[in-house]
């Protein structure tokens, strides 16, 4: 018995380096994906649709108004960051100074409506602290 306990710890303990070996190999897959831009901008774009959503459903001023703000900074860093120092006209809208600086006052702006309103946590807060930073 004392044999038969011995192989399956030992069987058990290469399945298990194995499957290290697996799961840092695909962790490494994984955060090449996150870090990736084409996520980072499926993933805003999907966050903006979803606000928006929000917004159609819901006209009444607060944090899902503020979203939209918040993902639409977050698309302008993205596009500010590929289009560089581009002379173009879009180059040129990016690079406008107050840009960042009204969507994210304008997403707090939102928040706070909602936070005068409500003061249980909800989203309306996570909208708040992500504006503020």
């Amino acid at each position: 018995h004392h044999g038969l306990a011995l192989l399956a710890f030992s069987r058990g303990a290469g399945a298990l380096a194995d499957l290290e070996n697996l799961a840092l190999e695909s962790m490494g897959r994984l955060r090449r994906f996150l870090r990736s831009r084409a996520t980072v901008r499926w993933l805003s774009g999907l966050a903006l649709i979803a606000a928006g959503w929000e917004v159609v459903n819901d006209l009444k001023p607060g944090g899902h108004h503020g979203m939209v703000l918040l993902a639409l900074h977050e698309l302008h860093e993205i596009s500010e960051e590929a289009i560089g120092a581009s002379a173009g006209l879009l180059g040129r809208l990016l690079r406008l100074k107050g840009l960042k600086l009204g969507l994210s006052l304008g997403a707090l702006g939102f928040a706070a409506v909602e936070l005068v309103e409500d003061l249980l946590p909800g989203a309306h807060h996570g909208v708040a602290v992500i504006a503020l930073a």
